[in-house]
């Protein structure tokens, strides 16, 4: 026995020191007296998966659950699980969460396990492999099916596998009590992938009508109506990650109250962690971190709270928290997303004239709050090092590029873009984003770009990187390519900061693709926005024929948005405060207006 624990120490050391070799003779020694040494086999089984055998370690970890069956909690089961996802052996790893009765909470490990396997084959351009995998495992009738679905369809829609994801999410909006999330985002991608806007207000009426199958059950007898009161505002929910783009958007919202009028709660809905991105934490007089609350558990800490007015910036990730608005969390809530939620418990939506044309405030089911000037506020990032100079002077051809995630890029923008290169003799395209180093999606863009005769060495796929090397590429970009239907923002901004005009194609009146206009008719810019696929490609060929034009604009566009109103935060900051004030006073009151135009001074 000694002998026995004395080589399973010796191993230990040899392991953690990386002598595998060595630790594997030990391990395979005491295996050969002892074969059920449960802590031998499952040390070999480790050291096989280090060493990236499962095939080896797949047996170990095997044998300590066929001695062990009842123990669900072993390390052994999910090491096994593990060996046999690496392998891609999905019917088998089906088969032992069957055998072993995972249920409830300890399904979730092996849920994640298996969303990031499916991710890597999706990101590896194993697409068949990665489809396989999830067909057995929604097979499965007794594994908790809808958490599961949800996740792997998501996992598909946001790698830009629309037509896999959407096919995934259809059992779960066809059932009865549909999960909020998948109801929301089959609307949100139907939303940004359709050419037809009948389309997507439709299914916003449809989904306002629903509330997502909830009864709100507000208390408005509990809320004291006192108009002169320091008003407890809730941002709800704030995903905040590093180089997340939105943030700078944000920013404008965030900052610059009056501490004696305003109480800011941030419900945070994820890790924090800023990187290069400003730390705006310390804007809340409170703040929570929800991730491991359920949207009743929300929705019951944002009424103990006590939120006056509770304001939806955007749903990020994959939790939109729809309930939370559903069931009316707050007295006042304010819609301030690209992408509705698609509840009728919104009494205001913040936009501005140019994103939502007036031929469509019906479509939502509150008033509207027409802002002072652009919908938001961009808290600019540091330019990397000014660049006047012009690629095309360098390179002697120009170059578009587009710095927009994958996910919206339809079939309709590369054939826009195909057609861009296609009339721009010897121009190049440069695409970078998170997808754009896959093998699978460079290969299915290339296919748009060869049906026109483009020849596949004038595009360049660039994957992800940090914040300032992002940025950077903008010094080898002559001319942006907006994205079509949904419009660029951020990406945009970003690229008019560093002096590369943004062709844009206004396609309809949805939010989503009327960004680029807002954006251009602050900045007195609207030439450059487009109303149809000839338009952008035309205007395309006439930019790139007037280089004087591009160094000119390489210059002045950079100072022309930093003083611009999409810019001013401090201007945009006294609007919002404005404008909250005016709906918490009509709340007093008990009025109800259709619009709130804060460019009437009178407001």
């Amino acid at each position: 026995m000694n002998d026995v624990l004395s080589n399973i120490d010796s191993a230990i050391k040899y392991q953690k020191a990386g002598d595998f070799d060595t630790a594997e003779a030990l391990l395979l020694d005491v295996l050969s007296t002892e074969p059920s040494q449960a802590h031998a086999l499952l040390l070999i089984g480790l050291l096989y998966l280090q060493k990236q055998q499962p095939t080896k370690a797949e047996g170990y970890f095997e044998k300590i659950c066929t001695q062990q069956p009842q123990n669900t909690e072993s390390p052994a089961l999910r090491f096994w699980f593990d060996s046999l996802l690496m392998q891609g052996k999905f019917s088998a790893a089906c088969f032992v969460l069957k055998k072993h009765a995972i249920q409830g909470n300890d399904l979730s490990y092996f849920h994640e396990k298996l969303v990031g396997v499916l991710a890597t084959l999706l990101h590896q351009g194993n697409i068949e492999v990665a489809l396989d995998g999830a067909k057995h495992f929604l097979a499965m009738r007794d594994l908790e099916l809808d958490a599961l679905r949800f996740r792997i369809a998501y996992v598909f829609l946001t790698r830009g596998f629309h037509s896999e994801g959407m096919e995934m999410l259809k059992p779960l909006i066809m059932a009865s009590g549909a999960p909020s999330e998948a109801l929301y985002f089959h609307f949100a991608e139907t939303s940004l992938r359709s050419l037809d806007q009948s389309n997507h207000f439709s299914r916003l009426e449809i989904l306002q009508k629903y509330n997502y199958g909830v009864v709100p059950d507000f208390d408005y007898e509990t809320v004291k109506k006192v108009k002169h009161k320091r008003l407890r505002i809730g941002f709800l929910p704030l995903e905040l990650v590093d180089a997340n783009t939105l943030l700078y958007i944000w920013g404008g919202w965030l900052g610059g109250y009056e501490k004696k009028d305003f109480e800011l709660f941030g419900y945070i809905d994820g890790d924090v962690c800023f990187g290069t991105v400003p730390d705006f934490t310390h804007i809340f007089d409170r703040q929570c971190q929800i991730s491991n609350l359920t949207d009743e558990e929300v929705l019951f800490k944002v009424r103990e709270d006590k939120i006056d007015i509770l304001i939806h910036l955007g749903a990020i990730g994959d939790r939109p928290r729809a309930r939370v608005y559903a069931g009316r969390a707050a007295p006042i809530q304010v819609e301030a997303a690209c992408v509705p939620l698609g509840s009728s418990e919104f009494d205001y939506f913040w936009f501005d004239r140019s994103v939502v044309p007036k031929e469509t405030y019906h479509a939502y089911d509150g008033a509207m709050v027409l802002a002072d000037g652009p919908y938001f506020c961009w808290t600019a990032p540091k330019r990397t090092k000014t660049e006047t100079e012009l690629p095309f002077d360098r390179h002697g051809f120009i170059t578009f590029g587009s710095l927009n995630r994958f996910v919206k890029i339809t079939p309709l923008c590369l054939e826009v873009w195909s057609d861009v290169l296609a009339s721009v003799p010897n121009s190049r395209l440069i695409l970078k984003g998170g997808q754009f180093d896959e093998a699978l999606i460079q290969k299915r863009v290339l296919a748009f770009f060869s049906k026109k005769n483009v020849r596949s060495d004038r595009l360049s796929f660039l994957g992800p990187t940090d914040q300032i090397a992002h940025l950077a590429i903008y010094h080898n970009i002559d001319i942006a390519l907006d994205t079509v239907p949904e419009q660029g923002g951020c990406t945009t901004l970003e690229a008019l900061l560093h002096g590369v005009p943004v062709i844009n194609w206004v396609y309809d009146d949805r939010i989503i693709c009327r960004t680029g206009r807002t954006i251009y008719e602050t900045l007195k810019l609207e030439e450059f926005s487009t109303n149809s696929a000839k338009e952008y490609v035309n205007l395309a060929k006439k930019l790139s024929r007037h280089p004087d034009t591009l160094r000119q604009l390489r210059k002045k566009l950079p100072s022309k948005l930093e003083s611009s109103p999409l810019c001013d935060a401090e201007r945009f900051s006294r609007t919002v405060q404005i404008g909250l004030k005016k709906m918490w006073e009509l709340f007093c009151d008990g009025s109800r207006v259709p619009i709130i135009d804060l460019a009437d001074k009178r407001v």
